[in-house]
C-alpha cells in the first residue's frame, strides 16, 4: 500500500526534476550526486570521464575523500591535489551558496565547479570543462594586449602628443609625447589618472600663475567639464616650450587633446623675421611694417616719419677692438635707440651697421627731429666690454610719410638724408624734403 503523501510525492518530483535539470546540462559538464551525509549516490559518464572513473557503480557509498584517492592511486592525483580536491568539495557541501571554485583536471581540463543544495539535503555537484572557454579568453586577452601594444607603438610614434579622457574625466590613453612635451612625470601617464591630478601638478608647479593651490585646480576641472566646444591656443611651459594645444569634446562627455611642439617653428618663424645678435625686427619685417603703417597714415591722414641710422666709427671699432666687441656695441647701440623711442614706434636692424625707425602718429616733425637727437646722444656714450672701451656716433637721416612715395623711395629717401647727414660731419640729422635737407645740429635739443 502506498502511504506517500502527495506533498511528499509533488517534493520528490520537484528534486527529481531539478536533477534531471541539471543533469541535461551541455555535454561539457559532468554531474554527481551526493547525498546530505557528503556520500556518492549517482553521476554522469562525463564526470567518469573527467576523473578516469570505469564505473559509477563502485563509487556509491563512498565519500569524497575516497572517490579521489583512486585517482591519486592511479597518479594522477598527488596528496596535495587530493587534499585540496576534498578541501573544496567539503566547503561547497556545507556552504552551497558561498561560490564556485576551477580546478585543472588530471589530463588538462580545467574544470569549474559548483553546487547545488536540493530540499532534501542532497547535493548536485556539477563539474563544467571550460578548458575551451578559458583558452578562448586567453587567446582574446593575447590578441587584445596585442592590438593595445600596437597602437601604443602608433601613438608613441605620431608626431603629436595625445590624451583621450572619459566622460568622468579619467585618462584613457596618453602617448609618450605627451608627458615629454608637457614635462610630466609618467604616473600621470597612467590610464586611470582623473584630470584632477593633471591640473594639480600644473598648479603646483606655477603653470597656472599665483593663487591657491586646490582653487586653481577647482577652476581647472570645472572648466574640463563645462567646455563643450573645440578650443585652440598656444601655450608657453615654464622653460620656453611654445606648445599648441587642440581639444576636442567627445559627444558622450569626454575630449582629446592634440599637443604639438612650436618650440622650433617658431624659433626658424623669429630667425626669418628678427635679427639674431639684437632681436630687432630684420628688413623683411621692416618693410611690412612700413609699408602697412605708410597706408593707414594716408587713410586715415596721420603724420608718420621713418628715421635712417648709420653708426660712426663703428669699422674701425670692429678693425681694432675685434668683431665680439663690435657686436657688443651694436647690441647696446640697439637697445639704446629702443629706449629712446615709444611703446608704438618700431626699430629694426637694416644691416651691418644700419638702423631704421618708423615713428608713427606723431604731432609734428619736431617730435621726429627730437627722437632722432635722442637717439644720436644715447649712441655716443661709451660702450665698455672686457676691458675695451669703444666709443662710436650715428648719423641720422629723417623722411616724413607722403602720398608720392612707396617703402622702397621712402627708404632710399632717407638713406640720402643720412649720408648726407654723414657729409655734413656726422653725429647730425639731416631732413629729406623733396631734394633739399634740411641740417640740424645735434647739440640743438
Amino acid at each position: 500500500m502506498n502511504t506517500t503523501s502527495p506533498a511528499e510525492t509533488s517534493k520528490d518530483s520537484a528534486e527529481k526534476t531539478t536533477e534531471l535539470r541539471i543533469a541535461a546540462q551541455p555535454h561539457l559538464v559532468g554531474v554527481a550526486t551526493f547525498s546530505s551525509d557528503m556520500t556518492f549516490v549517482s553521476c554522469n559518464r562525463l564526470f567518469l570521464e573527467f576523473f578516469d572513473f570505469p564505473e559509477g557503480s563502485e563509487l556509491i557509498g563512498k565519500g569524497v575523500e575516497d572517490i579521489f584517492r583512486s585517482c591519486m592511486e592511479k597518479g594522477h592525483f598527488s596528496i596535495e591535489d587530493l587534499e585540496l580536491l576534498t578541501r573544496l568539495h567539503h566547503e561547497l557541501f556545507y556552504q552551497p551558496d558561498a561560490g564556485t571554485f576551477e580546478y585543472a583536471g588530471p589530463f588538462g581540463f580545467q574544470l569549474e565547479v559548483n553546487a547545488t543544495q536540493l530540499e532534501n539535503g542532497s547535493i548536485v555537484v556539477t563539474y563544467t570543462d571550460v578548458t575551451m572557454c578559458n583558452k578562448r579568453i586567453s587567446r582574446l586577452e593575447k590578441e587584445s594586449a596585442s592590438q593595445q601594444d600596437m597602437w601604443q607603438v602608433i601613438l608613441d610614434n605620431m608626431r603629436e602628443g595625445i590624451t583621450l579622457y572619459d566622460a568622468d574625466h579619467r585618462l584613457c590613453v596618453a602617448n609618450r609625447l605627451y608627458l615629454q612635451l608637457l614635462r610630466y612625470p609618467d604616473r600621470l601617464g597612467i590610464p586611470g589618472t582623473p584630470f584632477e591630478d593633471v591640473a594639480r601638478y600644473n598648479a603646483e608647479r606655477g603653470d597656472y600663475g599665483p593663487g591657491d593651490v586646490e582653487e586653481l585646480v577647482k577652476e581647472r576641472v570645472s572648466i574640463a567639464k563645462t567646455t563643450k566646444v573645440e578650443h585652440h591656443y598656444e601655450r608657453t611651459l615654464f622653460d620656453g616650450t611654445v606648445l599648441d594645444i587642440l581639444g576636442k569634446p567627445l559627444p558622450d562627455g569626454g575630449f582629446i587633446g592634440f599637443y604639438a611642439d612650436l618650440t622650433e617653428r617658431k624659433k626658424m618663424a623669429r630667425l626669418a623675421f628678427y635679427d639674431s645678435l639684437t632681436n630687432l625686427p630684420n628688413r623683411r619685417l621692416f618693410i611690412e611694417t612700413l609699408t602697412r603703417e605708410m597706408q593707414k597714415a594716408k587713410r586715415i591722414g596721420l603724420l608718420g616719419a621713418l628715421l635712417y641710422l648709420n653708426l660712426d666709427g663703428f669699422k674701425a671699432i670692429n678693425d681694432s677692438l675685434g668683431h665680439e666687441t663690435g657686436d657688443q656695441v651694436l647690441l647696446e647701440s640697439a637697445q639704446r635707440i629702443v629706449s629712446c623711442l615709444r611703446e608704438h614706434d618700431l626699430a629694426a636692424r637694416l644691416s651691418g651697421d644700419s638702423f631704421a625707425i618708423v615713428l608713427d602718429r606723431i604731432s609734428d616733425r619736431e617730435v621726429a627731429t627730437d627722437i632722432a637727437l635722442r637717439i644720436i646722444q644715447a649712441i655716443s656714450a661709451p660702450v665698455v666690454w672686457k676691458n675695451n672701451r669703444a666709443i662710436v656716433g650715428a648719423s641720422v637721416g629723417v623722411v616724413f610719410f607722403d602720398t608720392d612715395f612707396t617703402p622702397d623711395t621712402l627708404l632710399q629717401a632717407a638713406e640720402r638724408a643720412m649720408f648726407a647727414a654723414k657729409g655734413a660731419g656726422k653725429g647730425v640729422v639731416k631732413v629729406f624734403c623733396g631734394g633739399n635737407e634740411d641740417i640740424l645740429d645735434p647739440n640743438f635739443i
